[in-house]
């Protein structure tokens, strides 16, 4: 795959949650924790995702998670929400600053690998439509 076979990338949030990140842009789960929102994340995977360390430096929670795709498998348990749930669009540009990383799946399987962005782009099946951009915010 490579940066211009990817239009944009997705945040899916809860439409209350709009006003802040406005205010404060896309924060991630360790971040966001500190002011008021709505979650919209599963406390099993959040325990999950709790213990991953990508590339071995900062935790999981440290990043802020985006999507290639929106109808992926977060959208799909969330379905019987999507009158409460917005989905923001994202400049691919976010790809190029420095500690990004891409995921080839879910950053919460042990199957899942990570790599520097926009280089670890090479690793992956543009076929497959749900992968994973984490940007420490």
């Amino acid at each position: 795959m490579e940066l211009s076979d990817i239009e944009e990338l997705y945040f899916i949030t809860h439409i209350d949650n709009l006003a802040s990140i406005l205010k404060n842009g896309i924060l991630c789960c360790n971040k966001v924790q500190k002011i008021p929102h709505i979650s919209i994340a599963d406390p099993k995977v959040q325990e999950r995702r709790d213990k991953v360390v990508p590339g071995g430096k900062s935790k999981l929670h440290d990043y802020a998670n985006l999507y290639f795709n929106p109808r992926n498998p977060m959208m799909f348990k969330r379905r019987n929400g999507h009158d409460k749930l917005c989905i923001l669009q994202i400049s691919v540009l976010i790809m190029n600053e420095l500690g990004v990383i891409i995921t080839d799946g879910n950053a919460a399987s042990d199957y899942t690998r990570f790599f520097t962005s926009p280089q670890g782009l090479i690793e992956l099946d543009k076929s497959s439509n749900f992968y994973g951009i984490l940007d420490q915010r």
